[in-house]
């Protein structure tokens, strides 16, 4: 499946998704314990695009993709987390590991990134 520009992709129920230059991939997977797949899909994104990837975290449980974002840091992207989330666990992991450049509440992100392409 190919990027498109002003669209959004969701990832299927149990698929991990990836990307390499200007393409999705989706790879089934059996999951076990905590899901993963925001992890998996943001260290594709880092390795596939660096600088220019832009992650954000959302109301959600657990800490999937928290530590995805060092990558996403590492490769000089940057990364966002929701303040004020219903179910704040997401968010509050991401931010807790050092690597969100802004928290905002969800109604503002989409805003502030428009704002800096």
């Amino acid at each position: 499946m190919s990027l498109q520009p002003d669209n959004v992709f969701l990832i299927p129920p149990r698929v991990h998704m990836t990307t390499t230059g200007r393409s999705f991939h989706l790879k089934p997977h059996q999951r076990c314990g905590w899901p993963t797949s925001i992890s998996v899909f943001l260290m594709s994104l880092a390795a596939s695009v660096g600088s220019r990837a832009i992650a954000v975290i959302l109301s959600g449980m657990a800490a999937d993709g928290s530590d995805a974002l060092g990558c996403i840091k590492a490769a000089g992207g940057r990364t966002f987390a929701q303040s004020g989330a219903v179910f704040d666990s997401m968010p509050q992991n991401a931010i807790d590991t050092g690597h969100v450049d802004y928290v905002f509440p969800a109604s503002d992100i989409a805003e502030r990134i428009a704002r800096m392409i």
